[in-house]
């Protein structure tokens, strides 16, 4: 039964992984309903609750009760985020019914009683690896024999990649939405490869060269700077052994939380008024360029979102709403306004930790916070063990994408597993 178990838990998070990764690809293109598409996403995640509840009905009193003590920064998040919800007397509509279900299936469904029969998690990193191998090395083919008339002979193909992919617009990342995307899903790849493969084997070295140029090849910077921090992390704590993984992704994530408050603290400073919300002075305007235009979106987002900064507005989608009202302030006028947030449409808040500050608010952010630290304390600190390495990349990464749970994308799922499997690691030392 227990075979049966891991067997059934492993197919799940895998067919769940896959799903979410190739949300982001054209391969979900042809369900062009976006509710559609949400709802069959949300039906997969359902999977992860078969487990769940089999392990939780089998599990020992005693058992139930350490979990329930050891998760009460969790319960007290979900409190507060159900308190906010009755205090703010927003509407409890889809995004935000959302919103609550990911964070509660990223914190406790992805969590002890899913993943307890499980020994380790490697089987379900490999399938997420070779799939953004196989997407990555198609999408190379593409961009190399389509200019060329290579595919020329192949019509339907090359007409169903023409028309039917991004190839129009992004060439070198036509089998993505775009390179963004491409970069960090690959970069994502790359440091869990790491994890699962041995270093001795030169397999995993030019797999690894070719995704590190496939991340430059796609121009995603943000992806480029979390890889660099990772590869500061293996110098400092596999190579130089100057302090352990624990050590040094908990300093990260307090240092990426520093900087977010510094830079909010910074945008609240310039905008005592409508005119110089809407203006940028000489360091602003520097920090935008440092930014590729990040820094004018978290201006006006924050902004907007002020009053709401304690309990948050309830999800991503209300507090991209709350944009509108911004710009009436600005411009006095209903078309300017609603030019503007049509203008912003496409762009979210391009950093999970003011995402998550803005739909959950301050005091569920320093307590999802504290979560992460939490289970960071019980992450495997082995010198050949490299799992922080997928951690620390999300967690940079975040610094210029919207990725955590309340926006829910598979880096945040393999984010919670990872963190999750150490715990899976250090049962099955102790027993």
């Amino acid at each position: 039964m227990n075979k049966l178990n891991k067997f059934i838990t492993q197919l799940i998070i895998c067919f769940i992984v896959l799903a979410f990764l190739f949300r982001l690809t054209v391969f979900s293109w042809p369900i062009r309903d976006a509710e559609l598409k949400q709802n069959i996403l949300l039906c997969i995640t359902l999977f992860l609750w078969l487990p769940f509840t089999w392990n939780l009905i089998h599990a020992k009193k005693t058992e139930i009760t350490r979990v329930l003590k050891e998760s009460w920064i969790i319960i007290l998040y979900f409190a507060v985020r159900f308190l906010g919800v009755f205090l703010q007397k927003y509407n409890l509509d889809r995004s935000v019914l959302e919103s609550l279900y990911y964070e509660f299936f990223g914190l406790v469904i992805i969590g002890y009683f899913s993943l307890k029969k499980l020994d380790n998690l490697n089987i379900v990193f490999k399938v997420y690896i070779f799939a953004n191998l196989f997407l990555n090395i198609l999408t190379v083919l593409i961009y190399i024999l389509i200019p060329a008339g290579v595919m020329d002979g192949a019509r339907n193909v090359t007409d169903w990649i023409l028309n039917s992919t991004a190839y129009q617009t992004f060439p070198y990342s036509a089998l993505y939405s775009n390179p963004n995307g491409a970069g960090i899903v690959t970069g994502m790849a790359i440091v869990l490869g790491f994890t699962v493969f041995k270093k001795k084997n030169v397999l995993f070295w030019l797999y690894t060269g070719f995704s590190v140029w496939f991340v430059y090849f796609q121009q995603c910077r943000s992806a480029q700077v979390a890889l660099g921090v990772c590869a500061i992390g293996i110098c400092l704590v596999n190579i130089l052994k100057i302090m352990n993984a624990r050590f040094f992704t908990a300093l990260l994530l307090i240092s990426c939380v520093a900087a977010v408050i510094s830079i909010g603290g910074f945008i609240l400073h310039n905008s005592s008024s409508p005119e110089k919300i809407n203006s940028l002075n000489n360091t602003e305007q520097r920090l935008n360029k440092y930014s590729s235009g990040r820094y004018t979106v978290w201006k006006y987002d924050i902004n907007a979102n002020e009053k709401n900064f304690l309990l948050g507005s309830g999800s991503i989608e209300k507090g991209l709403n709350e944009r509108k009202n911004i710009f009436l302030e600005i411009y006095h006028n209903e078309e300017i306004a609603s030019q503007k947030v049509e203008e912003l449409r496409a762009l979210d808040f391009h950093n999970g930790y003011i995402g998550t500050f803005i739909a959950c608010g301050a005091v569920c952010f320093f307590l999802f916070i504290f979560i992460l630290i939490q289970k960071l304390r019980k992450l495997e600190t082995s010198k050949k063990h490299y799992g922080y390495l997928s951690v620390c990349f999300i967690f940079v990464v975040n610094l210029f994408e919207c990725n955590f749970l309340v926006a829910t994308y598979v880096y945040s799922i393999l984010m919670m597993l990872v963190l999750n499997s150490s715990s899976i690691e250090r049962r099955n030392l102790n027993e």
